[in-house]
């Protein structure tokens, strides 16, 4: 067990609290405060979620908590662990689209042009049709010939990400739309929130068995079990589990090896 694990569990039962007990103040589960007190901080959102989880710990106890975060940072190796960028999405032109219609526009123009050029031919009598006495019969007017219709123009069928969280459990999370930060914090049922993304949404779970995800309107998931934390990317196309990275062989090892 590190030794900012001991603090931590040591001065919780000194004062005579539970996990569950400082698990309701911060609004996160147990299994989380478990996992600080024995060291297991692979178990937590990397980076500064980790060092938010430290500090929120240590004032509920009344510890210090730049000296808590110090003795953290000299034992843990802790890189900055950033949510995933969505890639730029450059839109490309649909050029088939494009040539398909300037070919109809063309074909159009040529059959107008075309149809002019014959109704200024003078027009001959059918040999079948009756001569009238003293004359010719008057021309016979050819058929009206309809030009096809315009096409018209192709919409984006494409609808924006919509998704709604449902908790059935304290559930800690963060939600990005589109590159820009929407929501950090915990949900507790029966509150559900619902966002919305035009291109990607990228979602970290602190408690994916807690959680129900519906996806424009449908429901996707489960994608963990209680207390697990995973990463979720969703698009117009759908939803898909982002893998996390997780902090350094050495940082496992000894973590791994205090328990």
């Amino acid at each position: 067990m590190s030794p900012v694990g001991d603090i931590l569990r040591d001065e919780r039962l000194r004062r005579g609290l539970k996990a569950t007990e400082v698990a309701a103040q911060m609004k996160i589960t147990s299994y989380l405060i478990e996992a600080m007190e024995a060291g297991r901080f692979d178990r937590l959102p990397g980076g500064s979620y980790r060092r938010s989880f430290l500090r929120q710990y240590a004032h509920i106890l009344g510890v210090d908590e730049d000296e808590i975060v110090t003795a953290f940072k000299q034992q843990f190796a802790d890189p900055e662990v950033a949510l995933p960028t969505p890639p730029v999405e450059h839109h490309q032109r649909p050029w088939g689209l494009v040539w398909m219609v300037l070919a109809v526009v063309a074909c159009v123009g040529a059959y107008r042009i075309l149809q002019s050029d014959r109704s200024a031919l003078p027009q001959r009598i059918p040999t079948s049709a009756p001569v009238q006495q003293g004359g010719m019969s008057p021309p016979i007017a050819a058929p009206a010939v309809q030009p096809p219709a315009e096409p018209r123009p192709a919409t984006d069928a494409v609808q924006p990400v919509r998704v709604a969280f449902t908790p059935n459990e304290p559930v800690w999370m963060s939600v990005q739309c589109d590159g820009s930060e929407e929501f950090r914090g915990t949900l507790e049922a029966p509150d559900t929130r619902e966002f919305e993304a035009a291109r990607k949404m990228i979602i970290v779970i602190g408690n994916a068995g807690g959680l129900k995800v519906t996806w424009n309107g449908r429901p996707i998931g489960p994608f963990g079990g209680h207390g697990e934390i995973q990463v979720l990317e969703v698009t117009p196309q759908g939803a898909r589990v982002v893998p996390r990275k997780h902090v350094s062989p050495a940082a496992s090892q000894e973590g791994s090896g205090a328990n």
